[in-house]
């Protein structure tokens, strides 16, 4: 009766911070919506509904399509996935870097939705994401199955880089992969793995211990192996990856470290084109979703570099 209660407790704590946070975020999004453009006259956007493998469920996304290239044929797609900690409802948060990308490089943006927690739990978001990626090889007519790229921030870029390696190196052409959750280990080991290297902080959110224990219970609540490459993408398989991916993290972010360990395990066991052409980029003294909140001038100034420097690297991809 004593673990009934416990998990009963549990249960309703997770739930009341994970609104609590919800309710939290929607109210900043929509104060500082004004740091992130909306729209931009080279492009235009439209809801869609991708199925997903549970039969009558659809998942949400909006296709960003440029305008100047729209009817020429499929085109080059990429994939982005925003950051959520698997619990926040943020479809459209990347709205402005999914309007630089699309403008600047020409190709169609999917800024794709997924499950989240705890609502219901792993491995639905991934399983999301997954329908999604197999969405665009199942219409080669509309985009162009030779040059898929995916990338996300956070828990997104986490499901980013676990779906490049489940997809394989043969059929993504690169990653973008900003301040990912690389790796989850035991919540009472999370001190040691999730720490920021600067105390200085320009712009962005400091995560709390309270808040990752929110996430992890509300999105890993049934998972045994942690090592499981969709749940900690760094124990994928380097070989699978593609040769182009940009990590990109400030110093003062707690999830500095899981970018830096995943970069460095590309260095150790990547191929010579995968060493040279996977980049880590450090904000300095930026947090997490610094892009999303930027306060400072300088904060702007580093959004804007990390978005050309991703815009570079799909660039790169499509002729490798």
């Amino acid at each position: 009766m004593l673990s009934v209660f416990l998990e009963l407790v549990r249960l309703v704590a997770v739930y009341c911070l994970v609104y609590y946070y919800r309710i939290i975020d929607m109210v900043f999004i929509w104060i500082t919506r004004s740091l992130r453009p909306a729209e931009h006259p080279g492009v235009v956007v439209e809801p869609i509904l991708i199925p997903s493998r549970q039969g009558g469920r659809f998942i949400k996304a909006f296709r960003y399509m440029p305008v100047e290239e729209y009817g020429k044929g499929p085109l080059p797609v990429h994939l982005n996935w925003h950051a959520s900690g698997y619990v926040l409802k943020r479809l459209g948060l990347d709205r402005y870097f999914c309007y630089q990308l699309c403008h600047r490089l020409g190709c169609i943006v999917l800024d794709c939705d997924y499950s989240k927690g705890p609502e219901t739990l792993f491995p639905r978001a991934y399983e999301d994401a997954e329908d999604a990626v197999r969405h665009v090889f199942a219409h080669p007519d509309h985009y162009d199955t030779s040059r898929v790229t995916l990338g996300g921030s956070s828990a997104g870029g986490s499901l980013a880089l676990s779906l490049a390696a489940a997809f394989g190196r043969e059929k993504i052409r690169g990653v973008i992969s900003v301040y990912p959750v690389t790796e989850w280990g035991p919540f009472s080991e999370l001190s040691k793995h999730k720490k920021a290297v600067s105390k200085d902080v320009a712009s962005g959110l400091i995560v709390t211990k309270l808040m990752f224990w929110a996430f992890y219970n509300a999105h890993l609540a049934s998972v045994r192996d942690l090592k499981d490459p969709r749940v900690s993408c760094i124990y994928n398989d380097v070989s699978r990856l593609p040769d182009h991916i940009l990590f990109a993290c400030g110093d003062a972010d707690v999830l500095f470290l899981d970018s830096q360990r995943f970069f460095d395990k590309i260095q150790r066991e990547g191929t010579e084109a995968q060493r040279v052409n996977t980049s880590l980029m450090i904000l300095k003294n930026e947090a997490h979703e610094f892009n999303n909140q930027p306060m400072r001038k300088s904060t702007f100034e580093k959004r804007d570099a990390m978005y050309s420097a991703a815009v570079d690297k799909i660039r790169a991809s499509w002729g490798a």
